[in-house]
């Protein structure tokens, strides 16, 4: 069910002044829209984190369209993809907030993606040794460097990168 907003554009022509909205229809004065969005919340004291998460949950079909165009990516378009530039701002503007959003965000989001890969590989059924077919031939393949990295690429390729980035990164013992 798409959920309505209280106040439409009908009521934002009323209400707002002619020069404000001319600037507000100039959609290439960013900064004149952003100052009147960000002196509104200031004004009522909206707390960003309701605001973001309302943002993110409701059912309005076009507030969800434009969350969806903030989380999207759009490679072709050349448009950086949203939650990433936040990230960066966070963790480069706000360095008190990095451990965090380690330990909050990153590291339990990192923990879903190894459990998935870990349950993947272990379900692979040429990853099973059975007793009957144990062969020194058997071992070997299954052991193979190439077969071992053909696997841990098909079923752990989040973990495979970030392995392969601690096995290449310099230190003084190359």
């Amino acid at each position: 069910m798409d959920e309505k907003l209280s106040y439409n554009n009908e009521f934002w022509e009323a209400l707002l002044p002619e020069d404000v909205k001319s600037a507000c229809q100039d959609h290439g004065n960013i900064l004149t829209r952003i100052h009147l969005i960000v002196s509104l919340i200031l004004y009522l004291a909206m707390p960003l984190k309701q605001l973001l998460h309302y943002l993110f949950s409701t059912t309005n079909h076009r507030v969800s369209q434009a969350t969806g165009r903030f989380i999207s990516r759009r490679d072709e378009q050349q448009i950086p993809f949203g939650p990433s530039d936040l990230y960066n701002l966070w963790y480069t503007r706000y360095p008190k907030c990095c451990n965090n959003l380690t330990d909050l965000i990153i590291k339990p989001s990192i923990r879903a993606i190894v459990l998935a890969e870990s349950d993947s590989a272990i379900s692979d059924p040429k990853l099973k040794i059975k007793l009957p077919d144990l062969t020194v031939d058997s071992v070997r393949e299954l052991l193979s460097p190439s077969g071992l990295e053909q696997k841990y690429r098909q079923h752990a390729p989040f973990l495979f990168d970030m392995l392969e980035v601690f096995a290449k990164s310099p230190n003084r013992y190359q």
